[in-house]
């Protein structure tokens, strides 16, 4: 019988490793449009180590990936190795050459060119169109403009995905209106996607072309699962840019609008050590949003202020709202809480304006004097009167006795179940109250009238007013609290 080696065997079914040395470096585009980014991958075949890239020709770098993958062809195996970087030039470059080492030898990929071309705006006539319009092309730092992105596509069209930019402005504040109805005009369907923009310095300023990717589904999908893995391709169009001109507000004034501002208070008279609410609220149309938070600047006042509340939105076609803010204010004396004032730029006298509330003067009860212990001096003479006797009879001293005593004892038992009906329920004590409290604006108030009553009990003050205005995050121990209101027998 003839042996066969193993090795003789096993050598068909082995696959013998080449690792070929072969790099390259190629971009998914030679030419790009401005603002648009471009992918440049590194290959190489064998066992390749690529080098860390942070920019590409002054470009930083914005993401990277990597990839690998292993081919047997006529029992040789074949190993391609990957890394793709995305960045995004502005003007033509030379994407430099790349040392790649590969089996322990360096390799170099070849330099390239990549050419960026300004974007041609698509205009009436063709398949799609983007247009940019403004329905201002001159503001006041403050106020807004209405900016609409408009979209056109031929009735007989094919589109599968349309993908529009965001307006880019560094120097506007921007609300999304959200998108308007769409409707036929002429050979196109149109929509549109509306924007407000508030200037925020002044300035001529350029509003860049607005982006639209139009996605078609490539021929040949996947017949069963075309519907879920969609192959689009994708065509990019601009839009047409556009000129903005922002004048300075005077007098350094950065709101512009219609404004009216008043304040109010919860109560006028207070116990001492006791908060009283007070509120602002400035409503009307303009940028409610550049509304800065007021300030009580008073040294004798203990204020603790809300973070300011902001309502806003369309109003009879303009953008306005209500702000609003409020304060807690303690003292233990009368006080008045002073005139807050505002200014901005009046829309329609054209000129500055400064509207304020008026002064609130609130009256603050003292705290509770203890009662004077006030004692009797026996060396002081009383006033003396004259006495008049009456002598009873007998016989009528008991009766007239028995009558008092039953007569006394009827009005007590009657003032005693009056009061008991009337008695109102007891109320909470403060170590009570305290248990109770669920958060920290709760424990704050029920702590208020207690300040200066002891250091502790101003550092817990400290810390609620740290962890609702400041967002620190104190831990409020009640038990301790508690523990202070025993110590000081309150």
């Amino acid at each position: 019988m003839k042996i066969l080696s193993l090795g003789r065997i096993l050598l068909p079914f082995l696959i013998i490793l080449n690792l070929y040395a072969d790099v390259s470096a190629t971009p998914d585009r030679y030419a790009i449009y401005k603002g648009e980014s471009v992918n440049i991958t590194l290959s190489a075949t064998g066992n390749a180590h690529f080098p860390d890239v942070f920019d590409i020709a002054g470009y930083k770098v914005l993401g990277a990936s990597s990839s690998s993958s292993i081919n047997v062809v006529n029992g040789q195996m074949t190993k391609t190795s990957s890394k793709t970087f995305s960045f995004k030039p502005d003007k033509n470059i030379t994407v430099p050459s790349f040392s790649i080492e590969v089996d322990g030898a360096t390799e170099s990929t070849a330099p390239f060119e990549i050419v960026v071309k300004e974007p041609v705006a698509s205009t009436q006539g063709d398949e799609f169109v983007v247009e940019l319009s403004l329905d201002k092309d001159e503001l006041m730092v403050g106020q807004s403009a209405k900016l609409s992105v408009i979209f056109k596509m031929k009735t007989t069209s094919r589109v599968d995905d349309i993908r529009l930019s965001d307006p880019k402005l560094s120097d506007f504040w921007v609300e999304n209106l959200g998108q308007g109805k769409q409707e036929i005009d002429g050979e196109y369907i149109k929509m549109s996607m509306n924007y407000l923009i508030f200037a925020q310095k002044s300035g001529e300023f350029e509003i860049p072309p607005i982006t639209a990717a139009i996605g078609v589904e490539a021929d040949g999908g996947d017949p069963f699962f075309g519907s879920i893995f969609r192959n689009l391709n994708y065509k990019q169009i601009y839009s047409n840019s556009t000129k903005i001109k922002v004048n300075p507000l005077p007098n350094g004034l950065s709101l512009y609008g219609d404004f009216q501002i008043r304040a109010e208070v919860d109560k006028k008279v207070i116990n001492a050590g006791e908060p009283v609410n007070f509120t602002i609220r400035v409503r009307g149309i303009g940028n409610v949003d550049d509304i800065s938070s007021f300030e009580i600047k008073e040294p004798d006042l203990l204020v603790y202020a809300d973070d300011p509340k902001l309502q806003r939105g369309m109003i009879s076609g303009e953008y306005g709202g209500e702000f609003s803010q409020k304060f807690a204010i303690v003292s233990e004396s009368n006080f008045t809480i002073p005139s807050m004032s505002f200014s901005f730029y009046d829309k329609n006298l054209k000129e500055s304006k400064t509207i304020k509330t008026d002064p609130m003067n609130i009256e603050v009860i003292p705290r509770a004097v203890s009662n004077l212990n006030i004692n009797s001096d026996s060396s002081l003479e009383s006033d003396c009167y004259p006495t008049e006797v009456i002598n009873y009879k007998p016989g009528i001293l008991p009766l007239i006795a028995s009558f008092i005593m039953g007569a006394l004892s009827f009005y007590v038992a009657i003032n005693f179940k009056f009061k008991r009906a009337k008695r109102p329920k007891k109320e909470l004590d403060i170590k009570d109250k305290i248990k109770r409290a669920k958060t920290d604006k709760e424990l704050l108030n029920l702590l208020l009238p207690y300040i200066n009553k002891s250091k502790k009990i101003d550092e817990i003050l400290s810390f609620l007013d740290e962890n609702l205005y400041k967002n620190t995050n104190h831990k409020i121990d009640k038990k301790e609290i508690i523990s202070e209101f025993l110590r000081l027998e309150i």
